[in-house]
């Protein structure tokens, strides 16, 4: 005879009231999954790729309660994965992409910023105060410096 856990891939810990939430969630997941990989298929691009290589679970964990309107609309589900994929980024320590000039934070110093945060050069608060608040890495403006050169190069 076959063992029910077994077949539901639980550990035998599970009580059966967790074991049914488990499989209610993967359920939920399972038609995020077919919704979001249609809605990349009629963009042309991975579902990595539309995630900005983010995961579903890692998206939908960030949206919390937002993610019941964020999947119904492409747009807006693919403009904050952009914002998150940023944010997870500058959490650790890197610039983005899309950081390609600096400005002077009254907090931070000199700093990486997206362009049009830049506010003619100085900014009371910027994006990576919340890393400084977090106790999380800030670039030191020579990374910039760094990054600033290859494009340079590269062109």
């Amino acid at each position: 005879m076959i063992n029910w856990r077994i077949i539901i891939r639980t550990n035998s810990n599970d009580r059966p009231q967790d074991i049914f939430t488990q499989n209610t969630q993967n359920i939920v997941l399972s038609d995020d999954i077919a919704d979001i990989a249609d809605i990349a298929r009629r963009r042309n691009v991975s579902i990595r790729d539309f995630l900005q290589g983010l995961t579903i679970e890692e998206v939908r964990r960030r949206a919390a309660e937002d993610w019941s309107e964020l999947k119904n609309d492409p747009d807006l589900l693919e403009e904050f994965a952009k914002a998150v994929s940023v944010s997870i980024t500058r959490e650790k320590g890197f610039i983005p992409a899309s950081y390609t000039t600096t400005t002077i934070c009254k907090n931070c110093g000199e700093i990486p910023i997206e362009p049009s945060l830049k506010n003619n050069g100085y900014v009371l608060g910027c994006p990576w105060c919340l890393n400084r608040a977090r106790g999380l890495p800030i670039p030191k403006l020579s990374q910039t410096k760094n990054n600033e050169r290859e494009k340079e190069h590269d062109d």
